[in-house]
């Protein structure tokens, strides 16, 4: 006589003997434990929080205050040109809103209107270096609006950056 030993799987359960594979039943009181993934999960979203601050900061807030600065400036070059194109001021005027729209949005303070200072600061370091490049422009007689506009932005986001760092921290300007 000849007996054959069955092995049979159930899930992670295993069945040996000679019978053949019958649900199994649990009784009584069943616990499962996980482990704890919550520190993992508070270091996963400080991560993609972090992630999102930087892509709002470097496509929405920079361009934002980038579009605000090139506008300014747009009107000292046409202003000091003496030819100012049909609808220069009020497509500057859209232009600088929706700059200030993007800042604000790139901050993720869109309902928080004291940000509204930063938009102005940037606004006011603009025209500040608008003046200066009009008194440039008409003392040496160099047409480098290019380069000055260029050279000028990191004076504006510095500017402006400090005046959000002051509101952030609730700082009095």
């Amino acid at each position: 006589m000849t007996t054959t030993n069955t092995r049979t799987e159930i899930g992670i359960f295993e069945d040996t003997s000679n019978r053949l594979a019958a649900p199994i039943e649990l009784r009584g009181r069943v616990t499962v434990e996980c482990a704890d993934d919550s520190a993992d999960d508070s270091a996963i979203d400080g991560v993609l929080d972090q992630l999102a601050s930087t892509i709002g900061w470097t496509f929405l807030y920079l361009p934002g205050i980038a579009a605000i600065h090139f506008c300014v400036l747009l009107q000292a070059l046409f202003a000091a040109q003496g030819e100012w194109p049909p609808n220069m001021v009020a497509g500057s005027v859209g232009s600088i809103i929706l700059g200030a729209f993007m800042m604000m949005l790139g901050l993720g303070k869109l309902s928080d209107l004291r940000f509204l200072k930063a938009v102005g600061a940037a606004l006011a370091s603009s025209i500040l270096l608008a003046v200066i490049y009009t008194f440039f422009t008409i003392s040496i007689s160099a047409d480098s609006f290019g380069w000055f506009a260029l050279l000028t932005l990191p004076i504006t986001m510095l500017l402006t950056n400090y005046v959000k760092q002051k509101l952030e921290n609730g700082e009095a300007l």
